[in-house]
């Protein structure tokens, strides 16, 4: 089973505005590449 529902996913999708399409199965190399997503600005746009 999913973690996560189909509706779930879409919604977060619409309202973070960033679809996640990087998938790493070490947990330190994801959060670094989040981090270099944010410090570039990836998440400026989607303050509310």
């Amino acid at each position: 089973m999913a973690r996560f529902s189909r509706m779930r996913v879409l919604n977060t999708m619409l309202e973070v505005g960033m679809i996640p399409v990087f998938y790493n199965p070490d947990l330190e190399v994801s959060k670094k590449v989040v981090q270099a997503c944010a410090a570039g600005g990836a998440w400026k746009n989607c303050s509310k």
